[in-house]
């Protein structure tokens, strides 16, 4: 049995996994979700190895991380020393890879990232 189907705001995921198509690059899932009177298709992916722009990009309030700064849990490697842990804010724990957010490669990520913070910075 594959992971649960994410839920949207807008609506319930649906228990029908819509299709499953596995780039050897990027591991595609492709979910589709109940929204209103239509379907809406929610590409995700698996992280990819040596990338960290989720841990750079983004402020995290709860660790008192400005944007574009590493967070101090982000190993030379670019892996998460609070991944699976209780103490892993709930921010980090919600954001899940996807294509339109990580792209073909970490400068995407970090580009997409940065913009979104700069959009929802506060004013």
């Amino acid at each position: 049995m594959g992971p649960p189907l994410p839920s949207s705001p807008h609506g319930e995921a649906s228990d029908q996994l819509a299709s499953l198509d596995c780039h050897p690059s990027l591991r595609t899932s492709y979910f589709t979700l109940k929204v209103g009177a239509g379907d809406t298709v929610l590409k995700t992916m698996d992280c990819r190895p040596g990338c960290g722009a989720c841990c750079i990009a983004p402020s995290i309030s709860t660790l008192d991380k400005p944007a574009g700064e590493p967070c101090v849990h982000l190993t030379p490697d670019y892996r998460c020393t609070l991944f699976g842990s209780l103490r892993r804010p709930s921010c980090c724990g919600g954001l899940r890879a996807s294509i339109e957010m990580c792209g073909d490669n970490r400068e995407h990520a970090l580009a997409w990232l940065a913009q979104l913070e700069a959009d929802t910075a506060a004013c």
